[in-house]
């Protein structure tokens, strides 16, 4: 029994957000939730009934037009109440609301945490020994190539996940060591349409488990490749701090100003929740972001260079987020992993990476020097 006079000495929103929450623990335990009272019960223990997946029955006496109110709050019982279909329709998208509120929070924290722990790590691993960087590159590279391949075979699309794992991690690798990169992308090319032709008797050549494999070894291993490159530059390692400091700090912005300030779509098709005040959050902080790299520790580049470099990464880095929610759309999932809390999987977190660096590596191969 659950009364909601326990929770009374709390503000009349937050009082039915924690009436709410007290039903789906009690749910858990429970067959089916009984509501013997008024709206303030009710709809609660409605909600929460609908989202734990129980049978409810709502016992609420007055009178009430509650086709409208059945149709607005998906209620599959007939429902009297002694409220007005406006105020029932306020309540529900206002109980809502918080829970989404108290949900961007959460992944806010996460996120933020995830951010301030990877960078100093990642700052010791460039500034390291050159071998640590490249081990790293390259194991980097194998875990988002057999995440690319795991989101399409969750979603029902077959690939040749082994051959793209190895192969891929192969192409990555082959940017740092004396092979050609054009020699290992050759020989993997061949490899996966080869692959291609093996099939039960019988059966039709399929080429799609090909196709999506190729595109996913240059999508995530050969974009990540340029990592190799753009650290052989002269400085290098201060150009792959900027690019790392650059894009995470602008993706940052961009999901706190988007997830709170953010009211126009971006790409409401390809991202919903991806707005233009992030957008423009982004391209601001990003420019920030750079020309502090430059003042702090990439004096030599000058503040020019750096500030365009800034707007680079930051238009360029938002075009790689589109990319990758547009793959994760076609396929029906929201994170390619959930290695790194508040982002997901490590791909989700090389997103705005995977273009930003060879954008990165020919701005300062060909404009900046």
């Amino acid at each position: 029994v659950i009364k909601f006079g326990d929770v009374e000495h709390l503000p009349k929103l937050v009082r039915h957000l924690a009436y709410y929450r007290r039903v789906m623990r009690a749910l858990r335990g429970a067959d089916l939730a009984l509501a013997l009272d008024p709206v303030s019960v009710g709809l609660p223990t409605m909600l929460a009934a609908k989202r734990a997946k129980k049978p409810y029955v709502l016992k609420v006496v007055g009178d009430y037009a509650w086709e409208q109110g059945r149709q607005r709050a998906g209620v599959t019982e007939e429902l009297d109440t002694f409220v007005t279909h406006r105020q029932l329709s306020l309540f529900v998208r206002a109980l809502q609301q918080v829970e989404r509120h108290v949900a961007r929070g959460a992944a806010l924290v996460k996120r933020v945490l995830s951010t301030v722990v990877l960078l100093p790590v990642f700052v010791g691993i460039v500034m390291g020994p050159v071998w640590l960087f490249g081990v790293t590159v390259v194991l980097v590279s194998a875990v988002a190539q057999w995440e690319f391949t795991g989101m399409f075979e969750r979603a029902g699309v077959r690939t040749f996940r082994w051959l793209g794992l190895v192969g891929g991690t192969a192409v990555t690798a082959s940017f740092a060591l004396p092979i050609s990169e054009r020699v290992a992308f050759t020989a993997v090319l061949l490899a996966v349409l080869l692959s291609a032709l093996w099939r039960p008797r019988g059966a039709r050549v399929a080429w799609e488990p090909a196709a999506v494999t190729l595109f996913g070894i240059c999508y995530v291993n050969w974009l990540l490749g340029y990592g190799f490159w753009l650290r052989d530059l002269p400085g290098g390692s201060d150009w792959v701090l900027l690019l790392v400091w650059v894009t995470w700090l602008g993706e940052t912005a961009a999901y706190v100003v988007g997830s709170t300030l953010g009211r126009a779509k971006l790409a409401p098709v390809i991202s919903p929740r991806k707005t233009v005040e992030g957008a423009a959050a982004q391209l601001v902080v990003s420019l920030l972001a750079a020309v502090v790299a430059q003042v702090w520790f990439f004096t030599e580049i000058g503040l020019g260079r750096a500030a365009v470099a800034g707007l680079l990464l930051g238009v360029v880095g938002q075009l790689g987020d589109l990319v990758e929610s547009a793959l994760k759309r076609s396929v029906g999932t929201k994170d390619t992993g959930a290695l790194i809390p508040g982002h997901g999987g490590i791909l989700d977190r090389l997103d705005s990476l995977l273009f930003n660096t060879p954008a990165l590596f020919y701005y300062t191969r060909f404009i900046a020097a």
